[in-house]
């Protein structure tokens, strides 16, 4: 099946392109804006095709046995989709977390959890740390998601926290995949080794956890003063 495997290729490669330029339209645009708004539904498509385009190349990497290649891309399928899933959903008419933090969190924690577990296993085996310390994303956010599951959420702005969070997550995403592999097949002799190649795993991580921990507690300090420029209904 090279064919159909080429095909899901260049459907993976151009969808993450896009979404990795269309990233930056609502990221930068006025929040709740029209062209927030739009630009965030056309990005969420982009990255529905690169999960959904992700998800048998990384099975058809495991039947060829490249089962490093597999688990791990699986895994980044899996941590890319339950983030996109969390920054769509918090946005939903009425934002109750009680129907937030129901089954579909639940099922997307276990995911996490198991995938994490898997990749943290391969990383350890091979050797492969940078495999274990992106295990610690999915560990994390699987930990995160059931902590949240125990307690009531009695917070009126927690859906600022999911949105941001979310969407950033799948930027990270975007770019660690771009950098590593996206540029291999569109900029002719494009390489990385040594510092260079660690900066482009690392480098959209640090930035994004920074990111998106300035703009939770700006965008919660406007909503508290009543000038945020959020949307209020679900997009």
């Amino acid at each position: 099946m090279p064919g159909l495997a080429d095909l899901l290729r260049g459907v993976h490669v151009v969808a993450g392109l896009l979404a990795l330029v269309l990233f930056w339209v609502p990221a930068l645009s006025r929040k709740g804006g029209a062209v927030h708004r739009r630009a965030g539904r056309f990005y969420a498509w982009a990255m529905c095709l690169v999960i959904a385009s992700a998800a048998p190349l990384a099975l058809r990497f495991l039947w060829l046995g490249r089962w490093q290649d597999g688990v791990f891309l699986g895994y980044l399928g899996v941590i890319t989709a339950s983030a996109l899933w969390s920054g769509r959903a918090a946005l939903a008419p009425g934002r109750d977390p009680r129907r937030f933090y129901g089954p579909t969190v639940a099922s997307l924690g276990l995911l996490n959890l198991i995938s994490g577990l898997a990749v943290l296993a391969v990383g350890l085996h091979t050797g492969t740390w940078l495999f274990a310390f992106f295990a610690m994303i999915g560990l994390m956010a699987a930990a995160e998601t059931w902590g949240r599951l125990r307690r009531p959420i009695d917070d009126p702005r927690w859906w600022i926290d999911e949105h941001i969070g979310g969407m950033i997550g799948t930027g990270i995403a975007a770019h660690v995949a771009f950098l590593n592999f996206g540029a291999r097949a569109l900029v002719p002799g494009y390489d990385l080794s040594g510092a260079t190649a660690l900066f482009a795993w690392l480098a959209p991580v640090a930035a994004g956890i920074v990111a998106a921990e300035w703009a939770t507690r700006h965008y919660r300090r406007k909503l508290a003063r009543g000038r945020s420029e959020l949307p209020t209904e679900g997009v």
